[in-house]
């Protein structure tokens, strides 16, 4: 009985105890067919588009699955889109020192829709909280404390309209769990942040007294920032009695 051999297309002889089961005439054919194989799986999934530059590539055979799974066409297009998220948005003036009269100025700019919009997304999804900031090199102090504004959520075109508008840290949270979706996160610090609070106060209702004690925190607080009195007891039992009641705030489950 002869058959074809499914890759050289030659007829040959089958074993006798292979009929019905060999399917190459030799041990060559059959690593030629194997590798061929592997090599059509292995573009199918390999070929994609960098997240950077939109390049179609073929990704690396020992990156195509897994963890280490290439996202990008070169270094320089990962290193771009890593940095992506430490740019400053075009909304704010790009310097990292803001004063609180820039920051007025800047709330009272913002249109009343834009406004409401951005209330009801820190209201529902964002977190209004302070923080302790390492500030090793100021005078006098080893920390400074700041208001902070977050917001984060799976929807990308709301993340980034926050960030254009008050510019801030954006960043991607890629989850390890491949049944979750990834998260867009913008956070706010500082006069940034109080800024953001002065546009959105009018409108909000969960949050509205934790953005009202972060406000008054933050002008309390930058009064007396760059001078020693900042270690001044009054003041510091001031700053840490708003510090509670935020946290108190934002505390979850039932309130003892």
């Amino acid at each position: 009985m002869e058959k074809k051999c499914e890759s050289c297309n030659k007829n040959y002889e089958p074993h006798r105890t292979q009929v019905t089961r060999q399917r190459y005439c030799s041990k060559t054919c059959e690593q030629t067919a194997y590798r061929l194989a592997r090599r059509i799986k292995y573009e199918a999934e390999a070929k994609r588009t960098c997240l950077s530059c939109a390049t179609e590539f073929m990704a690396a055979p020992t990156r195509v699955r897994g963890k280490l799974s290439q996202r990008f066409c070169s270094e320089r297009c990962a290193r771009d889109h890593r940095n992506q998220g430490r740019r400053k948005g075009p909304g704010f003036k790009k310097s990292q020192e803001l004063s609180r009269l820039e920051a007025e100025q800047f709330a009272a700019s913002v249109k009343t829709e834009d406004a409401a919009y951005f209330a009801g997304l820190i209201d529902g999804e964002g977190t209004i909280t302070t923080h302790l900031c390492d500030n090793r090199h100021a005078r006098g102090r080893g920390f400074t404390e700041r208001i902070r504004v977050s917001i984060g959520m799976t929807h990308e075109a709301a993340i980034r309209s926050v960030h254009e508008t008050f510019s801030g840290h954006f960043r991607k949270e890629i989850k390890k769990n491949t049944r979750w979706n990834d998260v867009y996160v913008c956070e706010l610090n500082g006069w940034r942040a109080y800024a953001c609070l002065l546009v959105i106060f009018p409108y909000l209702i969960t949050k509205r007294e934790q953005a009202h004690l972060a406000i008054e925190f933050q002008r309390i607080r930058k009064t007396v920032t760059g001078s020693r009195m900042d270690w001044h007891p009054e003041v510091a039992a001031q700053r840490r009695d708003y510090h509670d009641r935020i946290r108190k705030l934002n505390r979850r489950g039932r309130q003892a």
